[in-house]
């Protein structure tokens, strides 16, 4: 089976886009030959680069233009203050399947960007854990005990030399940088110049045929 791996942050709507239209290429092109594995890519731990709310908010606001339904404005009290406990979360998915992994990931994405969920809070992945099916209080012991940290560790170890943006998008050793989108900034906006939709069917297709 061919792979696709994603790199990204949680917390990156790019990311979030970029899993969103990978999924819809896989069912549109019906095949199931493709395996996309979602990389955990917390920028505050792989780059030392800490989470800015008003950069955040910025994108999801350019991002949204491109989804809308993805999005909702974040109203919560507080800004997720890293996307590292969420991703030892995600990488907790992963260890029940590749399935489940997959399910949580763009369920943490949702709950962050359409629901307003505080990623870094450990009751509110239980919460999500729990809406998903999931035995939230297993997942609360191993984040408390930092058992699946080492697993982020290893993603942001394997994608060192790859990963320049998040998203990064890989396929056969080929990385893709947040193909789908060129941004500009300009006097800290974010401003999408372009919009490529249809390269991530593209990729897809490419994967298939590798396979």
């Amino acid at each position: 089976m061919a792979l696709i791996e994603v790199w990204s942050d949680l917390m990156c709507p790019w990311g979030y886009l970029a899993g969103i239209y990978l999924r819809r290429a896989r069912d549109e092109y019906g095949t199931d030959h493709v395996e996309l594995a979602f990389r955990m890519w917390p920028r505050d731990v792989a780059e030392d680069a800490p989470q800015v709310p008003s950069r955040l908010d910025a994108e999801m606001v350019a991002a949204a233009q491109h989804e809308p339904n993805a999005f909702s404005r974040y109203v919560a009290p507080t800004w997720p203050s890293s996307s590292l406990l969420a991703s030892e979360a995600q990488r907790w998915g992963y260890s029940l399947g590749p399935e489940v992994g997959e399910t949580l990931d763009l369920a943490l994405r949702r709950a962050l960007f359409l629901h307003g969920h505080d990623l870094s809070r450990i009751t509110e992945l239980v919460k999500i854990a729990h809406n998903e099916g999931l035995d939230g209080d297993h997942l609360a012991a191993s984040l408390r005990s930092g058992r699946f940290r080492s697993d982020v560790e290893r993603d942001i170890s394997e994608g060192a030399q790859l990963v320049k943006t998040t998203p990064t998008i890989v396929v056969a050793g080929v990385a893709y940088e947040n193909p789908g989108f060129d941004l500009d900034w300009v006097r800290g906006i974010p401003v999408v110049a372009a919009a490529h939709p249809g390269v991530y069917r593209e990729i897809v297709e490419s994967a298939a045929t590798q396979d």
